[in-house]
């Protein structure tokens, strides 16, 4: 799945008339976390990985997808993702299958079933995670759209 694909994405949702729980900027969020989970993959294991066929699971989705919050959106991470959509694990799940029922990710990427993405909602997505002050001097070359 690309993140071209995304206004593909929205338009079978809203023309199947499927999950709309989620804004289409969390599938947008969800790509960027299966590029850099594939990416670390083939980096840290370039020899052992097709690169068709690689294999997820729940638990670092989440993490990735934590992690990767708070990179990008830093201390107001969780309020972002909530916007989206994205409240805790198991709505990071239900993207991902809303994903595959659409034909935009393969079901043999994922290696959870959602059930795994509910036992891991039973702790907080942001729980240990402290994101640093946003950086005012760098916002400052951003315009706002």
């Amino acid at each position: 799945m690309e993140l071209n694909h995304i206004q593909e994405i929205k338009l079978r949702i809203i023309n199947t008339g499927r999950d709309t729980r989620y804004s289409i900027k969390a599938y947008e969020f969800f790509a960027l976390v299966k590029d850099y989970l594939v990416g670390s993959i083939k980096k840290n294991n370039p020899d052992a990985l097709d690169a068709l066929r690689y294999r997820l699971f729940a638990e670092d989705i989440v993490k990735s997808a934590v992690k990767i919050a708070v990179v990008l959106y830093g201390p107001v991470a969780k309020h972002v993702l909530a916007d989206m959509g994205i409240l805790d694990a198991k709505d990071i799940g239900a993207v991902a299958f809303n994903l595959v029922s659409l034909g935009f990710l393969e079901q043999n990427v994922i290696l959870s079933n959602y059930e795994d993405f509910v036992n891991i909602s039973k702790k907080p997505l942001f729980g240990k995670i402290k994101p640093k002050p946003l950086n005012m001097e760098k916002l400052k070359i951003f315009n706002d759209t």
